[in-house]
């Protein structure tokens, strides 16, 4: 349990480096789909039926800034 919680630490630390340099890239999307599956594996250490959602973000990897998705100002 000890090591998943290093593991966890490590992996939160990763992402608040990442913060700002990460969301406003166009790698966002594969940079998150990488740290969202880390997490997962952590989990499964814990407890192995844990499962993350998928969300293939590969339908929108061309220009995922223009797709309407992420455009939640025009959804509302």
């Amino acid at each position: 349990m000890a090591s998943e919680r290093q593991d966890y630490q490590n992996l939160v630390k990763t992402h608040t480096k990442q913060f700002r340099s990460i969301h406003n890239k166009k790698q966002f999307l594969a940079w998150h789909r990488w740290y969202l599956l880390k997490m997962e594996n952590i989990l499964r250490e814990v407890d192995p039926i844990v499962t993350v959602p998928y969300w293939d973000w590969s339908l929108w990897s061309g220009e995922p800034w223009l797709n309407e998705v992420f455009h939640f100002g025009s959804l509302l």
